[in-house]
């Protein structure tokens, strides 16, 4: 069988200049050069049909491995324009989608951790799905915080990332938290431009932990934090609140595995007496944990891989993954962790 023809390369591809670093191995060796993470906030269709096609044709152009991790809309208007060029695109990496975003944070992470090991030069697109829903601007947030936390997620792969955002879809403050996160923009050609604006991980991240949900009146688990040695009961007590609440039988043992690191830490770092509740909301099982004590680092703590071999600790690196979503919130008297599953 033979491939399909490439589509007609974008200008700057033809006239043997890149608007994009350059993505190969080599060029990201020499601390990160060669990575772009870049946003484009689009308009119109148009938008599309330009700006982002031209990164994609140049990644066809230049024989990377081209992923493409979009709404369907997005996918039908870029694969019209591509024509026959978008049978050479990869149209979504396995076991990531926006639903749950500690796993598709995970999925995402180990796709580009194994094209990094192949020697597969990458170029990545992508654009969340979110919607409002009752947990819409939580959910949104908690998405920008990895955004932000991208080099210490995925590792610098020293491949062009870039991330589209709809202008309509999003308010005013919400896009300018965007520009804030990605060290590069597309500028009014659709050309990618080193960001003056943009903030380090750790600031944005301490910036933004949360928001943590309201409390309601009534909720299915309130239990007291004082003595290490329940861990176990409190974890299963935990558990069986997550169970009746509707999480399914295999979820509500991930789930506990996370609470339980969570639980754990409160003990650990916290002063008793600490709280764990837990409720449920319309489309997910909340479990709220308290403890007292300042615990600044927290906001920014779980965005790396813990060093095991060094002693780093684990907690919530794997709360992050297993949860759809965590929110820290740090007082001077106390710490707040709150973790949302989804319900099927």
């Amino acid at each position: 069988m033979t491939s399909p023809p490439l589509p007609e390369p974008p200008p700057s591809a033809r006239a043997g200049q890149s608007a994009y670093p350059d993505p190969s191995p080599g060029a990201a060796a020499s601390a990160g050069a060669g990575a772009l993470h870049a946003a484009a906030i689009y308009n119109s269709e148009r938008d599309l049909r330009t700006w982002i096609l031209s990164f994609l044709m140049e990644g066809l152009t230049r024989r990377e491995k081209v992923v493409a991790i979009v709404p369907p809309r997005t996918a039908e208007i870029l694969g019209s324009a591509l024509g026959s060029g978008a049978m050479m695109i990869q149209w979504g990496v396995p076991g990531m989608d926006y639903q749950h975003l500690g796993r598709a944070s995970e999925a995402l992470r180990t796709f580009l951790d194994a094209q990094r090991a192949a020697g597969e030069t990458t170029r990545l697109l992508t654009e969340n799905d979110l919607d409002g829903g009752s947990r819409g601007p939580g959910r949104l947030a908690s998405y920008l915080r990895s955004e932000a936390a991208a080099d210490e997620l995925y590792g610098t792969h020293g491949f062009p990332w870039l991330c589209l955002y709809d202008q309509h879809r999003f308010t005013p403050g919400i896009l300018a938290d965007v520009e804030r996160i990605h060290p590069h923009l597309l500028d009014d050609k659709g050309q990618p431009v080193l960001n003056q604006d943009h903030v380090d991980t750790v600031t944005y991240l301490s910036a933004h932990p949360g928001p943590v949900s309201v409390v309601p009146p009534t909720v299915r688990l309130d239990l007291d934090l004082t003595d290490i040695d329940d861990l176990g009961d409190i974890r299963r007590q935990t558990g069986e609140a997550m169970l009746a609440q509707g999480l399914s039988a295999a979820d509500t043992q991930l789930a506990e595995v996370a609470v339980g690191e969570v639980i754990a830490n409160a003990f650990r770092h916290g002063v008793p007496p600490g709280r764990v509740r837990s409720w449920r909301e319309a489309d997910a099982v909340i479990v709220r944990v308290d403890s007292a004590g300042p615990g600044p680092a927290v906001a920014v703590s779980g965005f790396r891989p813990p060093d095991l071999a060094a002693g780093s600790g684990a907690g919530l690196w794997v709360a992050r993954q297993i949860a759809d979503v965590v929110h820290v919130e740090t007082r001077r008297d106390g710490t707040t962790v709150e973790l949302q599953f989804p319900l099927p």
